[in-house]
């Protein structure tokens, strides 16, 4: 694949008008932009930040693919009937059928096309199950992501060549370890480096306000940037791919339940694009919904000028760890993240109060050894080291007798085989995390008697929210009647949840994002012609 380097819009374009604008530079709209040049047209990039790639680029690159090409090679099957069914078991009735449809019957295709256009090299994630034993599920396949040595050597052979390709923002929960272009950034970096051999020009540090409309149709954005604001036009159509919102407080408060979710995600997601297409009317949905995540702030750690919430949960399904509230007591499974916070989020009014926070995760020298330390936090004034559990409960504020109690009880558990009180890691989802087993059938389980004990707070976090514009297959987005703003579509996490409604799946945010992204260049091509 021959390497052409772009150059940003440059001074002359600055006012230029553009077939397309895409307003954010997650998968969904870097899809859009090859898409669109794909097509002969010349698209715009606007980020606010001064890297691409946004919240993408910090995931682990999961993409929930039902019967994808990867699960047919190792002879798994799967159909679009068996998804939809799981798909509408899971959405508590809040899921959008027609979405849900759109998102299994195009992904496959929209995968195979990546891998045809860009360096991207597909793998299946191993042994990741569907979270959920129900009809329709399936125990291994349907989650892809980039095959890490592939997409790594293409990557850093072209960023030699093409520095522009180091825009990509690397990733604060997968730092690069073995291999510089893994997960999400590899993703982004497979498409980013598409998008400069198109020539597609951009803009970063550039944030858009407002959309401009003419004649009933949405006709372009203004902007605000190092040289001040500006208005771009756009002939065919603007898409939204800003993020969420849950960097705004206000927003934040108003729609999602306490408590307040510390942010996983870059520090951009402040509801640029719910907000300016509401101001057109756009309806909302799932503003209540957001993907809890247990997460890690570590005193000093930021991103920039903001505190930095560390992902922590898959550490959480290892062996000889629990989690505990202020009265020294369990309140979940472990093994899976949604679990814990619908235990975090509990309120009881008799004291107002959330009583399983804060919470404590306590673990003891065996897990360190065999595990390592959570998140990679050093031991000092957050994670901390203890000779006895009471000396570890007096230091954190947990009740001593409450946390002693709950160790015994946990342990005579293990030693049954089996969590009595939460039934931690019974599922094939809350195993597969696990790590080296412990001995016995349920790898998670493991007893906290080896001292010294170990201890670090967990906040609630959140990897985003969910709720967002209303769109149809189409990507258009919908006002609140049901009928499309002409000329304006959204992407990703801009637009609301809707392919599982009231749940969240592992890979349904990229894949959402690709399949809306992908159904937006579709539909301002065809306005072009």
């Amino acid at each position: 694949m021959r390497i052409r380097a772009d150059r940003p819009a440059s001074a002359a374009d600055r006012d230029a008008t553009y077939d397309a604008i895409l307003v954010g530079t997650g998968l969904g709209c870097l899809a859009a932009a090859i898409g669109l040049a794909a097509a002969g047209l010349r698209p715009l990039l606007l980020e606010r930040a001064a890297l691409v790639g946004g919240a993408s680029a910090w995931s682990g690159g999961v993409v929930w693919a039902p019967a994808n090409h990867r699960m047919r090679a190792k002879g798994l099957a799967d159909s679009a009937g068996e998804a939809l069914e799981y798909l509408r078991r899971v959405s508590d009735g809040r899921g959008d059928a027609e979405l849900a449809a759109a998102y299994v019957q195009r992904l496959p295709a929209i995968l195979r096309w990546l891998e045809r256009e860009t360096e991207l090299a597909w793998m299946s994630y191993p042994r990741l199950p569907d979270y959920f034993e129900i009809p329709g599920a399936k125990p291994d396949g349907r989650c892809l992501l980039p095959q890490p040595r592939v997409v790594s050597a293409a990557l850093e052979a072209a960023a030699r060549r093409v520095s522009e390709l180091l825009l990509v923002r690397p990733s604060v929960h997968f730092p690069a370890q073995e291999h510089a272009w893994a997960g999400g950034r590899g993703l982004v970096g497979s498409l980013w480096l598409r998008v400069l051999q198109d020539a597609t020009p951009y803009e970063l540090d550039t944030r858009a306000r407002a959309l401009l409309t003419e004649d009933g149709s949405v006709a372009g954005v203004e902007v605000e940037g190092p040289g001040g604001r500006r208005r771009l036009r756009a002939r065919h159509g603007v898409l939204l791919g800003t993020g969420g919102f849950e960097w705004n407080a206000r927003m934040t408060r108003a729609a999602v339940p306490a408590p307040a979710p510390h942010p996983q995600t870059p520090v951009g997601a402040t509801g640029d694009g719910q907000r300016m297409a509401a101001a057109l009317g756009a309806g909302l949905a799932l503003m209540d919904q957001t993907i809890w995540t247990p997460g890690v702030c570590v005193p000093g750690e930021r991103d920039g000028d903001h505190p930095l919430c560390r992902l922590c949960f898959q550490e959480l399904s290892r062996s000889h760890c629990i989690v505990v509230n202020r009265a020294g007591r369990r309140f979940a499974d472990e093994t899976f993240f949604q679990d814990l916070a619908r235990g975090w989020c509990t309120f009881d009014a008799s004291t107002a109060s959330h009583p399983n926070l804060p919470m404590h995760l306590v673990f003891d020298e065996r897990h360190r050894e065999r595990h390592g330390l959570p998140a990679s936090v050093p031991v000092g004034d957050y994670l901390t080291r203890h000779p006895s559990l009471t000396a570890l409960a007096a230091a954190n504020g947990i009740d001593p007798a409450g946390l002693e109690a709950t160790v015994r009880r946990f342990n005579a558990d293990v030693a049954h085989g089996r969590d009595r009180e939460f039934g931690r890691g019974e599922g094939a989802y809350r195993r597969a995390f696990a790590g080296p087993a412990s001995g016995g059938a349920n790898p998670t389980l493991g007893a906290i008697s080896e001292p010294p004990f170990y201890c670090m707070e967990l906040f609630p976090g959140t990897s985003g929210h969910r709720g967002g514009v209303v769109c149809d297959p189409s990507a258009r987005v919908l006002d609140v009647d049901g009928a499309p703003i002409d000329g304006l579509y959204a992407c990703g996490a801009t637009a609301a949840g809707l392919v599982t409604g009231g749940a969240y799946l592992t890979g349904t945010s990229l894949g959402q994002a690709l399949v809306s992204g992908m159904a937006a260049a579709e539909a301002i091509g065809a306005r072009s012609s």
